[in-house]
């Protein structure tokens, strides 16, 4: 199969899912936002999908510099004993860090090696192009979490985006 043409569905399901992201995040009250009734509040969850998305369109790991406004541990979803709260970012800044990780996805993906047999990321034994398919799941299963959130408590859902620019009303 030609690889311009896995490049292209890739990037076009990238696009779809952070669009998806950002609708939800658009449409979540400031009070669900930072609602600490549950384990992780739904910036948390918004950050934590964001960095991983954005680390794995790295090629290797040790490619990786991490956003400029990176907070040590905001990307950890466990709570850990002695560890200082993160402050939380606000919906700008997920914002900023969404279209951010949205740049910089069509020339990661088109120069990225998705014949590679490694992930690139030691926890991670699988080849380049299932790693890909992997984080996509991994961006798709915390919109639908996020989503979830805020049909129980907004009475609101988002509509589905099929591919870049295709939203089903």
């Amino acid at each position: 199969m030609d690889t311009a043409f896995i490049k292209t569905a890739i990037t076009n399901q990238y696009h779809a899912a952070l669009d998806m992201l950002q609708h939800t995040i658009e449409k979540c009250h400031d009070d669900l936002w930072l609602d600490t009734n549950y384990t992780n509040p739904t910036w948390h969850i918004c950050y934590h999908t964001l960095f991983f998305y954005r680390l794995y369109l790295y090629q290797h790991l040790d490619d990786h510099t991490p956003w400029e406004y990176h907070r040590k541990g905001a990307q950890d979803m466990e709570r850990r004993e002695g560890r200082k709260p993160v402050e939380p970012y606000s919906k700008k800044d997920i914002l900023q860090f969404l279209e951010h990780c949205r740049k910089m996805t069509d020339s990661s993906v088109s120069n990225m090696d998705l014949g590679h047999p490694e992930s690139g990321f030691h926890w991670y034994k699988v080849s380049k192009l299932e790693h890909q398919i992997v984080n996509i799941r991994h961006l798709q299963h915390h919109v639908a979490q996020l989503q979830d959130r805020l049909r129980n408590n907004q009475n609101e859902g988002i509509n589905w985006v099929r591919s870049r620019g295709q939203v089903k009303k």
